[in-house]
């Protein structure tokens, strides 16, 4: 923030927009700009460049300061006071808020405290307060306004320390097709260094809008600036909107200074040729100066961020190139269940996709298929169902084209999911008829010991579920309309906690085939043999084999599929000297090696097996005709290796319309 410091021309002044009285000296006082004497005007003719830099750098600050109050403002809510967040650089901002609602509302009073914060609008850290008072909010439309008061707030500034105090209405638009922000000031709003007020605002409207549909931004605008100690007072009108592409510079766009002491000072875009520079013209004189010297990056930023390298790129019609991710998480970390966003600097005509997924080198952790979407300059990629918590992924990529052909290919990004808000749904069934009323319960942890506030239910899958009985966590489904043909639902909790959190977490539900002969498995990730998948098969999917080998006391199963090369094969024997009969046979260990009195027990598959096992199952429906059995109903749970290892649940029918006990 504030490119032009105290050490450069202008009388050693920091310039930010302003309108109002001249120079004096005070010290901040609670932050009211002391009132300072009437100015005598900017004499242009003494530096033409420097008064172009002052102008420039103060609307690109001005922004810098808004873009930092909104996006704080725009965080996700809380409902108890002092939410704290961890800033880039590992300082603190917690944010207080006047009531308990889930939602901001017209009224509301937010205290934003920021401890050696670094905030990437300003490009450096901030420390103080920001007060803040909702003004309209309607989350449905994107639109907010609020009014904040910097109270003291003090900003490094190129080794400088710059305190900043006084109010601003800011009003703001986001929606998927553009962001607007509008800035104003009508009372006082001081700047000070050293000690020294170096600025008084009196008025100020600006306007910037990034739109993602065409890739470009414009600012427009008016105000005065006034640069106290010199006694400089000028106005700053822009003419025509400064334009350009997200990180280039602008091509389009005029600025007059004016002074009632002076002719007037003119500041101009170029379009193609010397569009790294802007012209200052005055008194029939035109020169040249580079845009990075003034502006420090605001104004063409396409995620409000500003940088070191100041690289913004000259126009060309033809540049397109990948401006990255555009991340609002200050650890890097992406959501589990949230657009990812890349952003271009040229509107997308098509992009083509090898592989759609997103991919985890980590062991039992699944691929998640993914969506991407083209929305003007950004192309968004969504998982279709909540990534695993706390695990790196990397996308195949893509490669986007422009209107005129050019392409650009996005390699192999990688991504690490956050960890500050988690959830877990427990099931009443891992496996459900149709007539069955399965109930979901989810538990949340979260960061800052955010406690869960409410849970919004979806089903993923999109086959028809119901839900119906709805608590603060839980919820139970109506299965009787999901179709004959559908064997699997997915259901998905989007979990708020108190503290401005949201945890995403997802469910899979076997709906058991409405078959007599079946097979259906639930294996948890990290369990060996499953391999954390969820799996069912009928007849009509692979061929059902079943013996127990003239003995009443153990019965073998095999399944091989016809269209995979899925095997499973199940193995269940009674303790010593008994009869394999309905009822539920805890603490099996492997077949055929368990000792004693204890059952036998063995879910092998696909060329994996356990050394040692633990379980139960439970046999609802069994019988023999001349030693064969000709009707089976099991369901088993089993843990490979240890006892609180993940386990696989597993439902057997084999002639049996027996109901399901998991």
């Amino acid at each position: 923030m504030l490119r032009k410091t105290v050490a450069l021309s202008l009388a050693c002044i920091v310039t930010l927009l302003g309108c109002g009285g001249g120079g004096g000296k005070g010290e901040t006082g609670g932050g009211t700009p002391l009132s300072p004497p009437p100015p005598t005007g900017a004499f242009f003719a003494d530096s033409p460049l420097d008064y172009s830099i002052a102008a420039l750098d103060t609307l690109d600050s001005m922004l810098q300061l808004g873009f930092m109050a909104n996006n704080l403002v725009s965080l996700p809510k809380g409902t108890v006071s002092g939410v704290q967040r961890v800033c880039q650089n590992g300082g603190i901002v917690v944010s207080s808020y006047s009531d308990d609602e889930p939602e901001l509302h017209v009224g509301e009073v937010i205290s934003i405290e920021l401890s050696d914060c670094f905030r990437p609008e300003i490009n450096d850290t901030v420390d103080g307060t920001l007060s803040v008072e909702i003004q309209s909010y309607n989350a449905a439309t994107g639109m907010m306004s609020f009014n904040t008061t910097f109270e003291e707030t003090a900003i490094n500034s190129y080794g400088e320390l710059l305190i900043v105090a006084g109010d601003m209405t800011i009003a703001s638009t986001a929606n998927s097709d553009s962001i607007s922000v509008s800035l104003d000031i009508d009372n006082d709003f001081g700047i000070y260094a050293a000690g020294d007020l170096i600025l008084s605002i009196g008025a100020l409207s600006i306007e910037h809008v990034r739109n993602k549909l065409t890739a470009k931004y414009a600012l427009s605008g008016s105000a005065s600036l006034l640069e106290t100690n010199a006694i400089d007072a000028f106005k700053v009108l822009i003419n025509e909107p400064f334009v350009g592409y997200f990180e280039e510079y602008p091509h389009e766009g005029k600025l007059t200074l004016s002074s009632p002491v002076s002719n007037d000072l003119v500041v101009t875009a170029n379009f193609v040729t010397d569009s790294a520079f802007y012209n200052y013209a005055f008194s029939g004189n035109t020169e040249l100066s580079n845009w990075s010297y003034a502006v420090e990056g605001a104004m063409w930023s396409s995620d409000t961020q500003v940088t070191d390298s100041n690289n913004a790129t000259e126009y060309r019609a033809d540049n397109f190139i990948s401006l990255g991710v555009n991340n609002p998480n200050a650890d890097s970390s992406i959501s589990v269940f949230s657009a990812i966003e890349f952003y271009f600097s040229r509107p997308v005509a098509r992009i083509e996709v090898d592989n759609a997924y997103f991919e985890s080198f980590a062991s039992q952790v699944d691929n998640v298929d993914a969506v991407l979407d083209v929305n003007g300059a950004v192309v968004t990629v969504m998982p279709t169902k909540p990534l695993e918590p706390g695990t790196e992924y990397t996308l195949p990529g893509f490669r986007a084209y422009d209107a005129l052909g050019q392409s650009v290919s996005i390699v192999f990004p990688t991504f690490y999911t956050s960890t500050e808000a988690l959830a877990d749904i427990q099931l009443s069934h891992y496996f459900a008829n149709r007539s069955d009323i399965p109930t979901l319960t989810v538990e949340g942890t979260f960061a800052n010991n955010g406690e869960v506030q409410q849970v919004s239910w979806q089903e993923l899958s999109d086959y028809g579920v119901t839900f119906i009985e709805q608590e603060v966590n839980s919820v139970a489904l109506d299965l009787s309309d999901v179709p004959e043909d559908t064997n699997e639902i997915v259901i998905l909790a989007e979990v708020q906690s108190n503290n401005g959190l949201t945890a995403y977490t997802s469910k899979e539900i076997i709906v058991l085939p409405k078959s007599d002969t079946l097979l259906a498995i639930v294996s948890d990730r990290g369990d060996w043999v499953g391999q954390g998948r969820s799996m069912s098969y009928d007849e009509n999917e692979g061929v059902f084999e079943i013996a127990s080998y003239s003995t009443s006391n153990y019965i073998h199963f095999r399944f091989e599929a016809t269209n995979t090369y899925d095997y499973w094969t199940l193995d269940f024997q009674a303790p010593e000297g008994q009869d394999l009969e309905v009822g539920v046979y805890e603490n099996a260990t492997r077949y055929p090696f368990q000792l004693g009195l204890a059952p036998g027990l063995d879910y092998s598959g696909n060329h994996r097996g356990c050394n040692r096992l633990y379980g139960e199952f439970e046999v609802l429906e069994i019988e023999f005709e001349d030693g064969t059995p000709t009707k089976l109903a099991v369901d088993w749970i089993q843990y490979c290796e240890a006892e609180d290892a993940p386990p696989s649940r597993g439902v057997l029918r084999y002639n049996s319309t027996a109901g399901v006990s998991q």
